[in-house]
């Protein structure tokens, strides 16, 4: 396998900067040119690596599902965002759905989950409290999608910490990720049926790139099993 390191990452830091300057310098032609180039970014750089096994080839094949589901997720909310079309948010839903459902089964291959039980606690307390802030005033057709992709975005962040003990060090880099995805998806949701929440585009773009970003760097290392520049 070839090495890989943070400088097949320059293009996606380029275009991660060019894309939260235009949110904050409301460029929306600039971030709507950006925005389905960012992830795409990461998927070219899984696409350079050559597997050299079949553990190697089912794990880049998951990462690289869960990057493409993720992209089709930006592209139809962007769409949602931009035209007003609001069965965009439900197919942006259902794409990030899919995305996360191909991050678990890639982290459940990991190995065992090594995970205190107080953990899993605080997670589901996490769960249950921001569903109860979001439920009120939500109709039954929104509340059982959202259920659904909350309880599989926690499920994702859960199956994470398999990484911890698989990868050398006790590495936390996927895990951070999967939270600070988590976070993102938070603060959109309680923007969105809730109160604004101010410079939420920026925040919610930041801690999303961040948390594709660490997902598939940690990912990469795990596979490569080799020392990367951090």
């Amino acid at each position: 396998m070839s090495s890989l390191t943070l400088k097949w990452y320059i293009p996606f830091f380029i275009l991660s900067a060019l894309h939260l300057g235009a949110i904050l310098n409301q460029q929306d032609n600039l971030t709507d040119f950006t925005k389905p180039l960012l992830v795409l970014s990461l998927f070219v750089v899984v696409g350079l690596i050559r597997p050299s096994s079949q553990k190697e080839i089912l794990g880049y094949r998951l990462l690289s599902l869960a990057l493409v589901f993720s992209l089709f997720g930006d592209i139809f909310l962007l769409s949602e965002y931009r035209y007003g079309l609001p069965f965009m948010f439900y197919l942006g839903l259902a794409a990030f759905l899919a995305a996360h459902i191909f991050y678990i089964v890639l982290f459940s291959n990991f190995g065992q989950i090594k995970i205190s039980k107080y953990w899993s606690i605080l997670y589901a307390i996490y769960l249950g409290l921001f569903m109860t802030l979001l439920y009120p005033g939500m109709g039954l057709s929104l509340k059982i999608p959202v259920t659904i992709y909350g309880v599989v975005l926690t499920l994702m962040a859960w199956y994470s910490w398999r990484s911890v003990h698989a990868i050398t060090k006790n590495n936390l880099i996927i895990v951070m990720g999967s939270l600070l995805f988590v976070a993102s998806d938070s603060v959109l949701a309680y923007n969105r049926f809730k109160f604004p929440i101010p410079y939420s585009g920026f925040i919610i773009m930041l801690t999303y790139l961040a948390a594709q970003f660490l997902i598939t760097y940690g990912v990469i290392r795990h596979f490569a099993k080799e020392k990367y520049i951090v």
